[in-house]
Formats: C-alpha cells, structure tokens, sequence
C-alpha cells in the first residue's frame, strides 16, 4: 500500500476508534478489529481492506461474536493455532452486505475527503445493526437456533460444516437439552459422513467427550 494509501486507512482506523470507544468498544489496528463485551463474551466488528495498489482500498465490514463457554470446549482448532489467536476465534459470524442484503457492501477510499463518510456509514453499521446482532447471538439459544442444521440458512453464520456441527453441539450440551444434543450429533455425523469431511474424526471425539462429561 502506498504511504497515501497507508495514511488514510491509519486516518479510518483513528476516527472509528474514536467514534466506537464511548460505546464500549476497544479498538485494534493490528487485527482490524473493535471488540465489546457482551455477556457470554465478546462481540467483534471486524474489517477488511481490499487493496487497489496505487489507487484506492475497499472497506469491509464483518460481525462476529464469540461465546466464550463455547470455544472452550471445542476440539477443532489447527494444531498450528497458537493460544493468543485462539482466544479471538468467533463463534458465528456474516459479512455485513450479506446480512442485510445478502451481496457484499463495501466503502472506497482514494482521498482524504473519502475518509468522513466511509466512517460515518461503517459506525453507523456498527451501531444500528451489529450491536444488535451480537445482543442476539450472544444468547445461546439464539446461536443454537441459527446453527442447529445443515440447510443453507444455517450456513449463513458459520459455513464451515465441522465448525458449525461441533458449535452447536456444544451449545446444546450447554443448554442441557439433551433431546437437541443426541439430535445434532447424528445429523451432523450424517452430513460430515456424506461429504467425506476432514472434520469426522474430530467430531465423533467431541461427541464421545462430551456424553462422558454428562450433563
């Protein structure tokens, strides 16, 4: 990125910062990320930059949250993942274009004067729909709600079939609804089965440990 180019993306980063931090939020420029606590962990308005070299970038904007409980307990992260990562994993998470409108939406950047409004409307995004989100899918039976199956309206918040199966087992496990855990457990085993999915033998062991810890 040009040093223009580096400039401005630092000047969105401030003034955002500077926006979100009275609500609540704590600002990382390192991970393009403001987080807030919400009361079964954290919610996470992340952001990415598509870079145009020598022209512009596009900003992005994506919602995460991360219930702390669950990750805790899941199985499915790389060896490779060191432990400061891993506590930043998010449970469930959308674009923000593709919640609300289900194609990307992004703010473009070339120039100083692109800077006020790409953070009047990525703040405005943040408050007006991502706080709500996170309110909402910070509780577990929303989160168990939007990722108990296989259908493609559950992959809208975590595509990623072993991740989902093992989130919301969890979940369920939580929630000691032990009807939905046996539930989920074959169904998802069923789907990672049929897909031939690298995720089986991770899951088959969450299950067996988690019906060993009981309820």
């Amino acid at each position: 990125m040009s040093t223009l180019l580096a400039a401005l993306a630092n000047d969105f980063f401030e003034r955002v910062n500077a926006e979100l931090k009275p609500l609540g939020f704590r600002g990382s420029k390192g991970d393009q990320a403001f987080r807030i606590r919400t009361k079964t962990g954290t919610g996470v308005a992340h952001y990415a930059v598509v870079r145009h070299p020598g022209i512009d970038f596009a900003v992005q904007l994506d919602f995460g949250v991360r219930i702390d409980a669950v990750e805790a307990l899941t199985n499915d992260f790389p060896a490779s993942l060191n432990p400061a990562r891993r506590k930043k994993v998010a449970t469930l998470g959308v674009g923000y274009g593709n919640l609300i409108q289900g194609s990307p939406i992004s703010w473009t950047i070339a120039r100083a004067e692109d800077v006020p409004f790409a953070v009047d409307e990525f703040t405005s995004a943040v408050v007006s729909t991502g706080l709500p989100f996170f309110e909402k899918y910070s509780d577990m039976t929303e989160a168990l709600q939007a990722l108990g199956g296989n259908e493609p309206v559950h992959w809208e918040l975590m595509p990623l079939h072993d991740k989902r199966a093992s989130r919301s087992l969890i979940l369920a496990y939580l929630l000691r609804d032990r009807a939905v855990f046996d539930r989920l457990a074959k169904e998802h085993e069923e789907n990672l089965v049929a897909r031939n999915h690298m995720g089986l033998d991770d899951f088959r062991a969450l299950v067996a440990d988690l019906r060993e810890a009981g309820p």
